[in-house]
């Protein structure tokens, strides 16, 4: 997907006065996200891993001065022309240690992200990477199974980050 510029609140997707409506609205207004070039603004799509991004940066305020051709250090993110408008995005992610991307040098933009990834991110933008840590830690000295995201998804629950999640495929004690 490529980043938006629709100003409006105006969405061809989206039923004026609904809480759905409301929320956006909200959203646009701080500047945090945007629609789609054709006036859309898919509710309910998914989002990419280039779009949370944008979003996350936009909500710590991280956006301001970077240069539009930003290098990432991600091979795919710096050689991909469709996805070069998140470039100064991710590069403040990485910056921030919101994001790191994937074991192989890759950052995969355009891949739907994930609630693993998700819960990450959110975690690690509000400062709790070294409770998730902690908590990972808790799970593995009592015998529990766990993967990369453990620790974030439990430190997301401990402190009611999850609460009101729509969905959610990962459980933790």
């Amino acid at each position: 997907a490529e980043e938006a510029t629709t100003t409006s609140m105006s969405f061809t997707d989206v039923e004026t006065g609904s809480k759905t409506a409301n929320a956006i609205a909200k959203l646009v207004a701080h500047g945090i996200m945007n629609g789609y070039p054709d006036g859309s603004f898919k509710p309910d799509g998914s989002i990419t891993r280039a779009e949370i991004a944008a979003v996350i940066v936009r909500f710590k305020k991280l956006a301001n001065g970077l240069p539009a051709d930003a290098v990432t250090g991600f091979a795919d993110l710096d050689k991909d022309s469709s996805s070069a408008w998140a470039r100064p995005y991710v590069k403040a992610a990485v910056d921030a240690g919101i994001i790191n991307g994937f074991e192989d040098g890759t950052y995969r933009a355009s891949e739907p992200v994930t609630y693993e990834q998700v819960i990450k991110m959110i975690i690690c933008a509000i400062g709790y990477d070294v409770i998730a840590s902690s908590e990972k830690s808790k799970l593995e000295a009592i015998g529990q199974t766990t993967t990369w995201s453990s620790g974030y998804i439990a430190a997301a629950n401990k402190y009611g980050i999850t609460a009101n999640a729509l969905t959610a495929n990962v459980t933790m004690p």
